[in-house]
């Protein structure tokens, strides 16, 4: 119902009115008729006035006082008169029973019947009777309607879905009696909060989802998608109500009255308004309308009247919803706007796909409601206290049994670690803290609250570069590899404490060897995606060569318009033999047949001219009598006089009336061509096109008759977005996501000017979504062969190799490895702390802070990175000189290089060859580093395999080694831990907690991000994903370097 709008039946919209839709506008009745609990009061009804008081129609249908109704004849929108409660006195069945059915209580009543709580005799339990008027029982339509509504509804099972008991008929009334829900509707929610929360209105949109799955499943569409047939129980479990407009798709039997328009003018999807088939998809709109509404606390659209309203769903855009509710995360508005699309081909096809995008939402930390200030002010002062008192109440047991747990947790894993220990070696201290290294637990995805400032080692006081100089280059040769120190308490303490040495070292774990897998044969769809990658090249091709040959064809069409079609002959054949629109052969061979169509016709002409000899006719500026036909001319007399003129000079409608052609597909197809040879009676010439069938010409035609409607530079847009939205149909491939983005590249370059292109932002934005997302994963964490599996299939998309060699001069190369684009959870997990990294790794509580909380982020784009760190041989081949403290390796990392001399290195690098080279940034670094694990190291929790995979003080023999010499990640990149530490792109800052997609660091700051641990430092934290530490650009040291980054271009 339209529960916001006014008396007024005019339109205020300045557009004109659509006449042809006002027809279709009926309301039938308030659907609101599904369970409620007694906790809803009842409805207090009113009976309405016999006729509408703007146009004399009749008003059938009684509604809530609260709501509005709508004149099924002129729809204005009519106010409820006067508020009285209903007693239940009123109603004659209160205290009745209908076959084994008590009825004790009114619950609701809309245009389709009352809605009851009763209870079943036989079973002892309480149901929700609805029950037809017998008024209306003596319609057939809507008996048939509301019988319907019991099979289809009865033919669902499904826990979000409102359940029917059974279906009857006695003492006149025909009923359904269903499952009774003690709670509210959506409705109800939104009338008292405003708005929900995104989380919560995530989490409803999900199970509602669900339930269209199920009822789509079974060929059954609602058709009636709102707030008010959302049923919410008290545990927050999400119902849909009321299949009363539902119908199967495979039918489409009309039981409303004829043009009445099914469902809520606030939630109608464009179809709707247009009179066409509702879908699947059609329900889809309704929802990404209703929860549009939940979100930002009021409808996509709102006017007077029905009318209106509907006029506004098919051809209004809808306002962004992101602007409306910040706080939402920009995925969910973005599928919201996908389902409110005007045209069902550019929504989710299928309730279950777009569950699945729904499912790809990460959802965060518990929250109260945002209720925006119009609405705060209508509640009572009570009511918001109690709301809020409620939720920090629940929040606080939440966080009360998550600490329960979490102790629960540890003391398990503590006993289970002293158990372990004294039966092995006995309770020595040192080696309970290496078994909790090698042990430590894997990390689970959630948020955690505000972390402290950090202070990593090396430290910086308040953000200010250390104030003792560096020392000379030499210096720190002659001197060795320089010790860093972390802040110390005691200023007479050289050092950290470090943890003794331990008796005994554990062997070490043979690394475990993969089972081979079988080869998976390819499914289907996989068969189409790589039938579809491998035409790309050829449908490219011939879109070249369909635009060249246009310029042609329309040199061709204006000897038709002319007549000239000796010329044109002669013209066509000449492009027959050109092997640059060999591709374009099907719209050679389509002009072609027109030019033969047209000799044809003018042939009738001639014949229906002469079959009228003696018929007076008058064209070509001359009239008289038709004397005699033939050789392409037409002799007409009058009087004495006569004047012969070519056939041709006959205007095309006029020659149509005497060409008497047959009313098949090829009378039509030739009368399309003349009509579009002659410029004119275009709707006509569209018409007849319609008329003409499927021929391969068809199709050709119908795109010079869009040149002639829209004009050329028009035309080529909406071609060329054809092309665009044709490549985007089904499943993006990493190819395709290229191709799209190319393409998108080259509309926007040629078409921005066009009236076409401005109304596509929304559209191309989405695209643009769509293109990102293909690019990436979100299932995360994930193995060693998912991670493999992705490189492969990112690089055959994008037609790279997961590495590549680059030659930067004096025979030196730099290998990248290709990073497929995804999302990770970046930081420490909530479920450890700082001071448990502590106990575990050593050092200080605040060296761990900064890991926290732990937040969502996604790597839109594949990069490229080096595989190895940057070589002291590589600098060389690059800037000519060597800064390395270890000089004479050639393979080792260079070192003793700050940020800023890495910034250097990079820029004349991309001079020199060309290309973008970069230093990663920390988000990139990370989750390049993971490649897929969440545990604490990249290759698990063991700190015993450290050495396997890193160079540390324990086997580093005091200097940097050379590159890729231990064990790669699942990525093929090595040294990601230890050797040196690597420079990042971002100035350092702690973290925000909420998803970030490609962060890049605050704008300016004190330090430079630098990750990965050394050769120098003997503590194991270092090594660990998840450690930051950072440093002033121009910090230099013998343990700092970093690893080039490259960006991969998508544009063309």
């Amino acid at each position: 119902m339209i529960a916001e709008a006014g008396a007024s039946c005019q339109s205020p919209c300045p557009r004109p009115p659509l006449t042809s839709l006002a027809p279709r506008f009926t309301m039938v009745g308030d659907p609101r008729v599904a369970a409620f609990g007694s906790g809803t009061g009842g409805w207090a009804m009113a009976k309405h006035p016999a006729k509408c008081p703007k146009c004399g129609g009749l008003l059938q249908y009684e509604s809530a006082v609260d709501e509005k109704l709508v004149c099924p004849s002129c729809q204005a929108v009519l106010a409820a008169p006067g508020k009285r409660k209903l007693s239940d006195k009123v109603d004659p069945l209160l205290g009745q029973t209908l076959g084994e059915f008590e009825i004790l209580e009114l619950l609701g009543r809309g245009g389709m019947g009352a809605v009851y709580k009763a209870r079943q005799a036989t079973l002892d339990r309480l149901v929700a009777l609805k029950v037809l008027p017998q008024a209306l029982c003596r319609d057939e339509s809507f008996v048939e309607r509301f019988s319907r509504e019991a099979r289809d509804a009865a033919a669902l099972s499904h826990p979000n879905i409102i359940q029917v008991h059974a279906v009857g008929h006695d003492k006149g009334f025909h009923y359904i009696a269903m499952e009774l829900v003690e709670g509210e509707s959506l409705d109800a929610m939104l009338k008292r909060e405003g708005r929900l929360a995104p989380d919560r209105a995530l989490e409803l949109m999900k199970q509602v989802t669900a339930a269209l799955v199920e009822a789509h499943a079974k060929g059954i569409v609602h058709r009636d998608i709102k707030p008010a047939n959302i049923l919410l129980t008290p545990k927050g479990v999400a119902k849909l109500a009321d299949f009363g407009l539902a119908k199967r798709e495979a039918t489409d039997v009309t039981v409303t009255h004829t043009g009445a328009m099914m469902g809520t003018p606030l939630y109608y999807p464009p179809e709707a308004a247009r009179g066409e088939r509702f879908d699947a998809r059609s329900d889809l709109y309704s929802l990404g309308a209703t929860f549009y509404n939940v979100l930002a606390g009021r409808p996509p659209f709102q006017g007077d009247s029905a009318t209106e309203l509907a006029i506004k769903h098919a051809q209004d855009a809808v306002p962004p919803l992101k602007p409306l509710v910040p706080e939402a995360p920009a995925a969910l508005c973005g599928i919201i706007h996908r389902l409110l699309q005007k045209k069902a081909e550019n929504r989710f096809q299928s309730a279950g796909d777009l569950l699945a995008a729904l499912d790809r939402i990460p959802v965060g930390g518990a929250s109260l409601p945002r209720v925006g200030p119009d609405v705060t002010r209508t509640m009572p002062e009570g009511a918001r206290g109690a709301l809020a008192e409620r939720l920090l109440a629940k929040k606080a047991r939440q966080r009360r049994l998550t600490l329960i747990a979490a102790a629960a947790a540890s003391l398990v894993l503590v006993l289970v670690v002293v158990l372990v220990i004294v039966a092995s070696r006995g309770p020595s201290p040192q080696s309970a803290i290496g078994s909790l290294k090698s042990g430590i637990p894997s990390v689970p995805m959630s948020d955690s609250g505000q972390p402290k400032p950090p202070r990593p080692i090396p430290p910086i006081t308040d953000h200010r570069p250390p104030p003792t100089p560096e020392p000379p280059k030499a210096e720190a040769a002659k001197s060795g590899p320089k010790k860093e120190e972390p802040p110390k308490p005691e200023p007479k303490k050289e050092g950290p404490p470090r943890p003794e040495p331990k008796k005994e070292e554990p062997p070490k774990p043979e690394p475990k060897k993969e089972e081979p897998k079988a080869k998976e044969e390819p499914t289907a769809k996989e068969d189409e995606d790589a039938k579809k990658e491998a035409e790309a090249p050829q449908r490219d091709a011939a879109a070249r060569a369909q635009a060249a040959y246009q310029a042609e064809a329309d040199k061709l069409w204006a000897l038709f318009k002319e007549h000239r079609y000796n010329e044109a002959d002669k013209f066509l054949a000449s492009l027959e033999g050109r092997p640059d629109f060999k591709l374009a052969a099907d719209h050679l061979k389509a002009d072609a047949e027109a030019a033969g169509l047209l000799r044809e016709f003018w042939g009738a002409v001639e014949r229906g001219l002469a079959a009228k000899k003696g018929r007076f006719i008058a064209f070509g500026g001359a009239g008289g009598a038709i004397a005699e036909v033939g050789a392409g001319h037409v002799t007409l007399r009058a009087g004495a006089a006569e004047v012969k003129l070519p056939i041709t000079r006959l205007a095309a409608k006029q020659a149509l009336a005497y060409a008497e052609l047959k009313d098949d597909a090829r009378a039509n197809l030739m009368t399309a061509v003349v009509l579009l040879a002659d410029g004119a009676a275009l709707q006509e010439a569209r018409a007849a096109l319609d008329r003409a069938g499927a021929a391969p010409s068809v199709a050709i035609y119908r795109q010079r008759l869009e040149a002639l409607s829209l004009g050329a530079a028009e035309a080529a847009a909406k071609a060329a977005w054809l092309r665009i939205e044709e490549e985007a149909k089904g499943r993006l491939t990493p190819g395709a996501a290229k191709r799209l983005t190319d393409m998108l590249a080259a509309f926007e370059k040629a078409h921005a000017t066009t009236k076409l292109y401005k109304t596509l932002p929304q559209q191309i934005e989405m695209l643009k979504t769509r293109i990102e997302d293909s690019l990436g994963y979100n299932k995360w964490p994930f193995d060693e062969a998912e991670a493999k599996r992705r490189q492969k299939a990112t690089a055959q998309g994008l037609g790279v190799p997961v590495e590549q060699d680059i030659e930067i001069g004096k025979g030196v190369k730099m290998t990248f490895v290709l990073i497929p684009a995804g999302e990770f959870l970046m930081g420490s997990p909530p479920t450890s702390s700082p001071q448990e990294l502590k106990n575990l790794f050593g050092g200080e509580v605040r060296w761990y802070e900064a890991e926290f909380p732990q937040h969502r982020v996604k790597i839109s784009r594949p990069f490229w990175l080096g595989k190895y760190e940057v070589t002291q041989e590589q600098w060389q081949a690059v800037m000519g000189n060597n800064p390395s403290n270890f000089q004479g390796r050639p393979k080792n990392p260079v070192e003793m290089v700050s940020w800023q001399d890495c910034q250097l290195f990079l820029k004349t690098l991309s001079e020199k060859l060309k290309k973008k080279f970069r230093l990663p940034t920390e988000a990139e670094w990370e989750y390049a580093c993971r490649a897929g694990a969440a545990t604490e190291f990249y290759f698990g929790n063991n700190v015993q395999a450290l050495g396997d995979y890193a160079w540390t003080p324990q086997n580093a023999a005091g200097s940097t080694q050379p590159v890729g010499r231990k064990r790669p990640n699942a990525w093929g990149l090595h040294d990601m831990a230890g050797n040196v530490w690597e420079w990042c792109e971002d100035w350092f800052a702690l973290y925000d907690k909420q998803p970030q997609k490609d962060p890049k660091g605050p704008p300016s700051g004190a330090a430079r991000v630098v990750r990965g641990g050394s050769w120098s430092r003997d503590y194991p934290a270092d090594f660990r994903c998840a450690y930051r530490c950072y440093n002033v650009p121009s910090y230099r040291d013998v343990n700092c370097g970093f690893r080039a980054c490259r960006t991969i271009d998508l544009s063309p």
